[in-house]
């Protein structure tokens, strides 16, 4: 029975750490969007199609423009110009939970099992596989919450270009080679 139990409890961890997902990657693909992630005030980092990237404080985000405080200096963009949008946020203390509980709990399990057991009933055995659960949840927050990094909140639609290629036989006064033509639209 005590087996059983503690199949059970692990099939139960292993599911909850397989299933869980990370609900904060949100990236907006227009302004329109970002306006839901960002406001006035924020900080960002913006990635510039002149290949510039500029950090500063948001002073107006509208569907059609960006406006950005940096250095004393302010900076527009049009949607076209920004390519990528970051801004230093911290990670998401659901994941650091849900890994932190499926790991008390494993380890509340296995130190279970490798003390031998004992005569309990499956509700004690539960409560002290939940105790565990517990503790690791508040571990895992709380090392989730120290974590902050640049995440991409904003990415600029892929823009197609055409492009064409032109190949061409070179031969000239004894000569021979390839004349090759690439032009983009």
């Amino acid at each position: 029975m005590k087996r059983y139990i503690a199949v059970v409890l692990a099939v139960m961890i292993w599911s909850a750490i397989s299933g869980a997902a990370e609900l904060s990657a949100q990236v907006a693909s227009s302004f329109e969007q970002l306006q839901v992630l960002v406001k006035a005030g924020d900080k960002v980092e913006i990635l510039g199609a002149d290949g510039t990237s500029t950090k500063g404080q948001i002073v107006s985000l509208t569907p059609a423009s960006l406006r950005l405080a940096t250095n004393g200096r302010i900076r527009d963009y049009d949607q076209k110009d920004a390519l990528v949008v970051k801004q230093k946020r911290g990670d998401s203390l659901w994941n650091g939970a849900v890994i932190g509980a499926a790991s008390g709990a494993g380890f509340g399990l296995v130190s279970w099992i490798g003390s031998g057991g004992c005569d309990c009933t499956a509700g004690e055995i539960a409560s002290y596989v939940g105790v565990s659960s517990a503790l690791g949840a508040g571990i895992g927050m709380s090392i989730d919450a120290l974590i902050r990094h640049h995440k991409t909140i904003y990415n600029s639609p892929v823009r197609s270009t055409s492009s064409r290629i032109g190949v061409a036989p070179l031969i000239a006064g004894g000569r021979k080679g390839v004349a090759l033509r690439i032009s983009f639209k």
